[in-house]
């Protein structure tokens, strides 16, 4: 083997001083904090031009669902879309959106009446113009009281009159869930308890959970043996929410981890494919003339943290002219 022969006394190798070997490494590490300063600088930009993003006229008309689209909300860096487009995911296909959060890892299905697609057995017989199935586990306990669901806005324009506001929309919130909290005007909210405002849940062991595309079936036995009636079938959607409509039976609970649970949302009052309006039985209202271009949201939330399990935006081409005005 042949060997190295060591260095001189006089070679360049030696011939560093502390000073100058410092200098040296301090070069570098300047270098590098630049490196990393601009790095970061870039990821800013991108995140920022991301929770910008809105769709144009042409991804809605390019869109298998228009006028409608599903995107996921572009500001959240935390939320993980792991199939399909995020800027365009499947509604009425059947096709699961597959997502990851901190909070929850799961998958979605969406389905809109009046669009190409839609599916007779969700929407046939039934006064229903949405369903959201969201499916997954929770990957740390999340308080009942903590867990919402509904609609969050920057701002509105053209409020309504006060008697819509006070007189429709407030009942038709209170109906969906007496437990409904109603924000300003200034910055309008309409956020429910999951527990007591999803409209069919389903908790299973990993492995036996529900197709997300089957048709809804209550059964929370498995979380809550309670939640049973005498003979011991499920406890109802309807009774299951006017139990945990009452802010003592939801304290001190949790949505555990170790479950599957399954959160089926559906609505009969907005039509999304229909024209994006609100329909409150005598009258039809269009939301984008509300709205300032602002979509509906599909999400759950969890307060306490301000971080959404998952939130997917309902864009409408409307939507988009309302922004214009």
């Amino acid at each position: 083997m042949p060997s190295v022969a060591p260095a001189s006394e006089g070679s360049s190798d030696s011939s560093l001083d502390d000073s100058e070997v410092w200098q040296d490494c301090s070069s570098c590490s300047s270098t590098l904090e630049d490196a990393e300063e601009q790095l970061e600088r870039e990821q800013h930009t991108a995140a920022d031009a991301r929770s910008d993003w809105r769709p144009t006229e042409a991804d809605i008309a390019a869109a298998a669902s228009a006028p409608v689209l599903v995107a996921a909300h572009p500001g959240l860096p935390y939320q993980q879309i792991l199939s399909g487009s995020p800027q365009d995911l499947p509604v009425n296909t059947g096709s699961p959106i597959e997502f990851e959060t901190p909070l929850f890892t799961g998958r979605a299905c969406v389905w809109v009446r009046g669009l190409p697609g839609a599916p007779p057995p969700v929407f046939e017989g039934r006064r229903r113009r949405t369903m959201v199935t969201v499916q997954g586990r929770f990957r740390r306990p999340v308080p009942l009281d903590d867990l919402v669901t509904g609609q969050e806005f920057g701002a509105v324009e053209n409020l309504p009159p006060t008697w819509l506001v006070e007189g429709v929309l407030l009942r038709v919130a209170r109906a969906l869930s007496p437990s409904c909290e109603i924000g300003p005007a200034s910055a309008p909210f309409m956020l429910m308890p999951v527990a007591a405002g999803c409209s069919e849940m389903v908790a299973s062991l990993p492995g036996q959970e529900p197709s997300a595309a089957a048709p809804p079936s209550e059964d929370l036995r498995l979380w809550d043996p309670s939640l049973v009636l005498p003979n011991g079938a499920p406890l109802p959607a309807a009774q299951r929410k006017s139990h945990f409509s009452k802010a003592g039976n939801r304290e001190g609970r949790c949505f555990p981890t170790d479950l599957v649970f399954t959160f089926y949302f559906y609505q009969h009052v907005v039509d999304v494919g229909g024209g994006y309006e609100l329909d409150v039985g005598l009258h039809r209202f269009s939301l984008s003339r509300y709205l300032a271009g602002q979509p509906l949201q599909l999400m759950m939330r969890d307060r306490s943290s301000g971080q959404y399990l998952y939130c997917l935006h309902l864009w409408h081409q409307c939507l988009l002219k309302g922004a214009a005005r």
